[in-house]
């Protein structure tokens, strides 16, 4: 009896043995060890900052030997740091029907890219005693391209500007961009006698762009000219100094003075404001 039930034991073992060798060998066959490919028409792309995803998979394809046409499934990975402003590496990834995965790296150029910019709704001009530190940190906004806003990371750096004395002082901000694109700048400020200003010089805004070898009128950021009773000016009758070298990348200021004098009482009425202006170079 002892001796039946082992040959019986042994059998069976053998029989199951058996039916997992034959499992093991379809599932073996059945099973995928092809790889993807992926691969572009360029390994090179140029796109705008507003590009789209269409521009991005432009000229990509991938296929895989079971699985047939993969071009659809393709995952558009994340951007590297710059290289150089503007340019970047951007990766593709796709998985076939059994997770394998294949990877493409194509070298990437924002046509229209430049640095990040600054922004001043209002000239850093102000008579003594009339502002303060904190208030004006806070005139600075800031954005990208790429990025949009980047006005909360603006970190200032520092400044020697004495609010309730007269003078010219500097004070330097700084902003960075997801891709790493720093930008610092020494703004200048300007600190006048209270009560100096009785012509007021009003600017479109306290700080403009011009990317290099563009054109460049300072007039044309002059909003109004009034004095306290209201009369309003030419800006033909500003006195403008400061050159712009919009061919030189770099931080210039426009002065703009305006002198009257009353023929009849002597008396004298003035006016100044000052523009800053940021030559900025681009992607060439």
């Amino acid at each position: 009896m002892m001796r039946l039930l082992k040959i019986v034991t042994v059998v069976a073992l053998v029989a199951a043995v058996a039916v997992f060798a034959v499992s093991q060998a379809a599932a073996l066959a059945e099973s995928d060890s092809t790889i993807p490919v992926i691969s572009a028409e360029s390994e090179t792309l140029e796109i705008p900052c507003a590009y789209t995803q269409e521009q991005l998979l432009a000229g990509v394809t991938a296929s895989d030997a079971k699985d047939g046409d993969l071009t659809g499934q393709i995952l558009v990975g994340d951007f590297s740091r710059f290289i150089d402003p503007g340019i970047c590496d951007l990766t593709y990834v796709v998985f076939d029907s059994a997770e394998h995965m294949a990877t493409l790296t194509r070298r990437v150029t924002f046509t229209d890219y430049h640095s990040p910019r600054f922004a001043l709704a209002q000239p850093l001009c102000f008579e003594a005693g009339a502002t303060n530190h904190t208030d004006v940190r806070a005139m600075f906004t800031a954005s990208d391209l790429l990025d949009g806003d980047l006005t909360d990371w603006i970190s200032y750096v520092e400044t020697d500007a004495i609010y309730s004395q007269p003078g010219d002082y500097t004070i330097t901000m700084e902003v960075r961009n997801s891709f790493g694109d720093t930008v610092s700048h020494a703004f200048p400020i300007h600190v006048v006698e209270e009560g100096s200003q009785q012509i007021d010089i009003v600017l479109q805004q306290g700080l403009v762009y011009v990317m290099q070898g563009e054109r460049f009128s300072a007039t044309s950021y002059v909003d109004s000219i009034t004095d306290a009773a209201g009369h309003e000016y030419s800006v033909r009758q500003l006195e403008t100094t400061g050159q712009v070298d919009t061919d030189t990348a770099g931080l210039y200021e426009v002065h703009y003075e305006l002198l009257l004098e009353d023929e009849e009482t002597g008396e004298t009425r003035y006016g100044q404001n000052w523009l800053t202006v940021i030559v900025q170079e681009g992607v060439a």
